[in-house]
């Protein structure tokens, strides 16, 4: 698969509130971050726990692509997420390191 087919494949399972499937495109040892370096959550395990939890607090959780870049194995996407049906939509940004078929660095803002 592609960096952008592996991004896009991450989003439908974060779409569909699956935590363990979300997590497998992410290596053992990838990085979320936000943009100023700090380090969110560590490892595929930390990541599957963190996005359960959310799926768990926010169960109607969507996001939609605005707008994808990809150049090489970086893919960025512009993403408006909607928490609750009937709330406001907030703007994101996440920006993807792929490399060798999986997710190995995450940064994250809003």
């Amino acid at each position: 698969m592609s960096p952008a087919e592996i991004v896009e494949k991450q989003l439908v399972a974060y779409n569909a509130h699956d935590a363990a499937a979300m997590a497998a495109l992410f290596s053992e040892d990838a990085v979320m971050t936000d943009f100023k370096g700090n380090v969110i959550e560590r490892g595929r395990a930390g990541i599957r726990t963190r996005y359960a939890k959310l799926f768990a607090d926010h169960p109607q959780n969507q996001a939609e692509v605005v707008r994808r870049i990809v150049v090489n194995g970086i893919v960025m996407d512009h993403e408006r997420v909607t928490r609750t049906p009937g709330t406001a939509p907030f703007d994101a940004i996440a920006v993807y390191t792929v490399e060798h078929g999986q997710i190995t660095g995450m940064a994250l803002g809003r």
